[in-house]
């Protein structure tokens, strides 16, 4: 067994190395405090540096709600858009169809019109066409008394002229 002497001897070298542990940590104590006392000088930089932060994230944050809404407001006016034009195109068709059964219409009444006042006044033509008949029939019966020279007593009339043969009907119908 030790001596108290001897324990006592062992406790004086663990002394200093008890004070040295304590300076340290005296001065670590104090070093952070110095710190602590320094802070409100950098409070306003890390106040500004927070704010740029959150301002940062709000930014995008806002920015990216902003892109996702005009996305899905893009996506609903393609939707209504399209509706709209396939609304107008069947108005327009059905506009279109009204209109033109409406033109045809009016066309067909006009022509009914024309018809029922057409009146063609054709004798004019017509006796035109028989004045013709009637030159040609001579001109043959003619060329046929130059063949046959001699009229019988038949085909003479009182007055010593040859009997005309009525020419066919030669009127047109209407």
């Amino acid at each position: 067994m030790e001596s108290r002497f001897e324990r006592f001897k062992k406790k004086k070298t663990s002394r200093p190395i008890r004070f040295l542990l304590a300076s340290l940590i005296l001065c670590f104590g104090i070093g952070g405090s110095f710190s602590i006392a320094f802070a409100d000088l950098d409070i306003n930089s890390t106040i500004l540096s927070w704010f740029d932060r959150q301002g940062t994230k709000s930014i995008e944050s806002i920015e990216t709600a902003i892109s996702s809404e005009k996305e899905i407001q893009l996506q609903r006016l393609k939707e209504a858009l399209q509706t709209e034009m396939a609304d107008a195109e069947q108005q327009l068709n059905t506009f279109t169809e009204a209109e033109k059964l409406a033109r045809v219409q009016a066309i067909q009444d006009y022509a009914d019109q024309l018809i029922a006042n057409m009146d063609i006044d054709n004798t004019e033509e017509k006796q035109q066409i028989a004045s013709q008949f009637d030159a040609i029939l001579t001109a043959a019966k003619n060329e046929m008394n130059t063949v046959q020279p001699s009229a019988s007593i038949e085909d003479t009339t009182e007055t010593g002229a040859p009997i005309e043969e009525e020419a066919p009907s030669t009127e047109i119908n209407k």
